[in-house]
């Protein structure tokens, strides 16, 4: 139980080590939901965390809003993270915001 407290108080997701060792054969369950972000996840990621809105995103990508919106929505479900200012909580927690 504490491991799973300290854990969630670092941002980190707990999986007991009953449920890994139900992962299959060669597969490890990572706590880090990062890797599983594509590269444009990635950077989206970045700029909302410097600020940029939707369309600034779309702009600078030059790719349309639906499609950052997107990205977005994937972000949320992949992170956990609701709004943009989960998402900079989430990279402060992570040592990822530049000074």
């Amino acid at each position: 139980m504490i491991a799973a407290i300290r854990a969630a108080a670092a941002g980190q997701i707990y999986v007991t080590p009953r449920l890994s060792q139900g992962a299959p054969e060669g597969q490890r369950i990572s706590a880090d939901p990062l890797p599983g972000l594509t590269g444009r996840e990635r950077e989206i990621f970045g700029l909302v965390v410097r600020g940029l809105s939707t369309a600034s995103i779309a702009c600078h990508l030059d790719i349309s809003p639906r499609t950052v919106e997107t990205h977005r929505a994937h972000l949320s479900r992949k992170l956990g993270a609701h709004s943009p200012a989960d998402l900079v909580r989430f990279a402060a927690r992570r040592g990822l915001l530049a000074s």
